[in-house]
């Protein structure tokens, strides 16, 4: 494949739990291109199980579950926008 088709390409991305919530709560500015390249197709965001566990488990905390009503959405709403957004892929074997 040659250099300018690998362009075309979307990047693989992979979020870590903090940087989810500034996507898909926070609207931190910061995240901004994250959320824009996932929205155009840019990015794509590779995912775990563990690692979607690990956002619904941060999601009861109760600083992060303020936030969450706060800005009027559920923890429900937050996951599946996750599971809209990410493409779970298998935990990789370990080296």
């Amino acid at each position: 494949m040659s250099e300018a088709n690998l362009a075309l390409l979307p990047r693989p991305i992979i979020l870590d739990t903090n940087i989810v919530l500034d996507v898909l709560i926070f609207n931190d500015t910061a995240a901004e291109p994250v959320r824009v390249g996932l929205r155009d197709g840019s990015l794509h965001w590779i995912a775990t199980t563990p690692m979607r566990d690990e956002l619904a488990r941060v999601l009861d905390y109760p600083q992060i579950a303020k936030r969450v009503q706060f800005y009027q959405l559920t923890t429900e709403a937050v996951l599946e926008q996750f599971d809209a957004m990410a493409q779970i892929v298998p935990v990789a074997t370990k080296a």
